[in-house]
This record gives structure tokens, C-alpha cells and sequence, in this order.
């Protein structure tokens, strides 16, 4: 935490003097940073799920939704450093991979799945937060430590299987379709959590940070094996029409 006192002691950073006010004013604009583009995303994600998938409003949408999520973040770091709050450092970096790898895949999946050195740094990142938020919670003794130790076991089960997709490339011909679904519906639960974190203070502590995962994972769950079963169905139609296509008629003497 930058040290300052609260009888308005300037404090001191990388040997530079921050006066109180000037520390209020950067919290007072981070704030606004992160409540406007997270309200933002939180309004166009809905609407990127229920357009035609692929098509233009699906991704005028999507971008509105990564770039408000990557300034909502951007702005979390200060907020993280000002809380004294190491889990919601760890948190965004999380967040913000997890967004950034939903965008990406488009790019990766014409690569054959060959991520570059960002993808990298991003598992590497996710693992060492989620290592970061399970310690955390195993020396945490409180609800809120058992909070930590969900989320911090479930980002590196995340993390491990971003590293097995890096190393061996999926072989469904739609797997990009479901890692992209799949990564921007975790960030969209995520958001969800922060938001029930803020503003549900009525709930108890784990059910106000785990009901958005308890809901949103099976939920996706669920919407994989419909679309699943939609490719499936598309490629049985697709080899029926093979299989009865133009028969040859009988040969003419």
C-alpha cells in the first residue's frame, strides 16, 4: 500500500512525494475508469451472445466488449494497489487473459493453433495468479479463504488446459469456435462477480462471490452441448447430401 497517513502525511513513491490529495484525485479518476467501460461491457455482452454469431453487430458488439473490459482492468490495478487487495491484483491479470485469449483465438486458429509469445505469457501469468490466489487462501482462515482457494484452483485447472491446447493443437475442426465462447463467458461471469461483490452486501461472503461461477459454469456447460450438437447435425446434413447426391444413369449402349 502507498504509505500515507490519514492525518494528511504526504507519502512516498519510487522516491517521488504524493500529497494525500493528489492520491484521492488518482483513486477518484480510477474509479470512474473502471465503473464506466465495466458497466459498459456489461451491458453490450448480453447483446453479443444473442446476435447472429460470426455476423457484424456479433462483432461490433464483442470489440466493444474486450476494449471496455481491457480499461475497466487497466483502471483495477491502481484500485487493487490502493485496497491493499493482493487477490484483486492477481484477479485482473486473470480477467484480462482470459479476454485477451477469447480475442486471439481468431488469430491462433489460422496458425494451426500456434500461439506466440503473448499466448505464452498469458497461460504463464494465469498460472502463477491462480498459485498466487491458492496460497492466499490456504492462509487465509476465514469464508473469504475459501473463496480464494475455489477460484485459485479453478484458474490454474484453466490455466493447465491453455497450456495443453498451446502444445497440442485441438483437432475439432470447431474447437476456436468453443475456446472463444468458452474464454468470453468466463470473463463476462467474472465481471458479474465484481459486480455482486460491490453491490450485494447483503449476501454472505461466499455466496456473493461464487453465485455468478455456480450459475455461469454450468450455463456454458449447457450451451456448448447445444452448439455442439448443432455442428454435429449441420455435418450429418452436409454428408447425407454427399451420400444422395446425383446418382449416374444407366449406361448408353
Amino acid at each position: 500500500m502507498l504509505p500515507y497517513s490519514g492525518n494528511g502525511d504526504p507519502g512516498c513513491f519510487s522516491g517521488i512525494v504524493v500529497s494525500r490529495m493528489t492520491l484521492h484525485a488518482l483513486e477518484y479518476w480510477a474509479i470512474r475508469l473502471h465503473v464506466v467501460p465495466g458497466a459498459v461491457a456489461m451491458i453490450v455482452a448480453p447483446a453479443a451472445m444473442l446476435v447472429t454469431k460470426g455476423g457484424w453487430w456479433h462483432r461490433l458488439w464483442g470489440r466493444i466488449f474486450v476494449w471496455s473490459i481491457f480499461v475497466a482492468l487497466l483502471a483495477a490495478v491502481p484500485l487493487a494497489y490502493f485496497a491493499n487487495d493482493l487477490f484483486l491484483f492477481y484477479m485482473t491479470f486473470v480477467i484480462f487473459f482470459l479476454t485477451l485469449s477469447g480475442y486471439r483465438i481468431h488469430i491462433i486458429k489460422r496458425q494451426n493453433y500456434r500461439g506466440g509469445l503473448i499466448d505464452w505469457i498469458g497461460v504463464a501469468v494465469m498460472a502463477l495468479a491462480g498459485v498466487g490466489a491458492t496460497r492466499l487462501g490456504l492462509s487465509t482462515g476465514s469464508e473469504m479463504g475459501f473463496v480464494m482457494l475455489i477460484v485459485g484452483l479453478g484458474v490454474m485447472v484453466g490455466a493447465a488446459g491453455d497450456f495443453y491446447r498451446l502444445v497440442r493443437s485441438p483437432r475439432h475442426k470447431q474447437a476456436w469456435w468453443f475456446i472463444h465462447m468458452g474464454k468470453m463467458l468466463s470473463a463476462y461471469v467474472s465481471a458479474v462477480t465484481a459486480v455482486s461483490v460491490v453491490q450485494f452486501h447483503w449476501l454472505p461472503t461466499t455466496i456473493r462471490w461464487l453465485w455468478p461461477m455456480a450459475i455461469g459454469v454450468p450455463g456454458m456447460f449447457v450451451w456448448s452441448r447445444y452448439y455442439r450438437n448443432q455442428f454435429r447435425r449441420s455435418e450429418g446434413r452436409v454428408q447425407v447430401r454427399v451420400v444422395a447426391g446425383p446418382v449416374a444413369g444407366p449406361a448408353r449402349r
